[in-house]
């Protein structure tokens, strides 16, 4: 059962890892299942076995590039002690994150997220409930320490991240073709201004 079960996850990774690869190949998600089937080397009866179509198969990238990111998130705000430190590095580092990607394939994932919010919005909060959390966590910390005025940490962890995103969507968007240390400053002004904005309304 083990054994099935680790294959099972392997054929929905090459699945996943085609899909990525032509994504940041071509900048774009016009390509096909059977272009995504092909680089698998699977069948395509056993990507239907996964998904029911090519949005399951972007939601399912997303959610795996979510995972991951969270992780890196974690250790990159591991170092901070204060709560409040954390959430301010969890604004920075979610831009930081964006801005390491390849630019093709970020773009992808930005329109593709904004897209499937709209077609498929309970699955795309799944998607992004791994790295929410990171953020949830520490604001509950920061009010029992009242450094963060009493509220909803879930509530304000999702409104935090709405910001974030809408300026990640406006940054990726809209910064083809800039040279690369304009659009480092630009990154790094955002990130600077939602924390500043946001801790306007989170302060105790």
């Amino acid at each position: 059962m083990a054994e099935l079960r680790a294959r099972s996850v392997q054929r929905l990774s090459l699945f996943v890892q085609a899909a990525r690869e032509l994504a940041t190949e071509t900048g774009s998600s016009t390509f096909t299942v059977q272009q995504v089937v092909a680089r698998s080397g699977q069948s395509l009866k056993s990507f239907y076995r996964y998904f029911d179509g090519k949005d399951a198969l972007l939601l399912a990238l997303i959610e795996e590039d979510c995972s991951v990111g969270s992780l890196f998130l974690a250790e990159m705000i591991s170092g901070k002690v204060r709560p409040v430190d954390r959430a301010r590095g969890w604004i920075e580092g979610v831009f930081e994150l964006m801005a390491s990607g390849e630019e093709g394939y970020v773009g992808v994932l930005v329109r593709e997220h904004r897209r499937l919010a709209e077609t498929r919005p309970a699955e795309i909060a799944t998607a992004l409930q791994p790295l929410v959390q990171l953020l949830i966590d520490d604001l509950a910390l920061a009010m029992e320490q009242g450094d963060v005025r009493a509220g909803d940490p879930a509530r304000d962890a999702h409104t935090v991240l709405n910001v974030v995103l809408g300026h990640i969507h406006d940054l990726v968007l809209a910064g083809g073709g800039r040279p690369a240390d304009t659009v480092q400053e630009a990154v790094q002004e955002a990130a600077s201004y939602v924390w500043e904005f946001c801790w306007g309304g989170l302060r105790a």
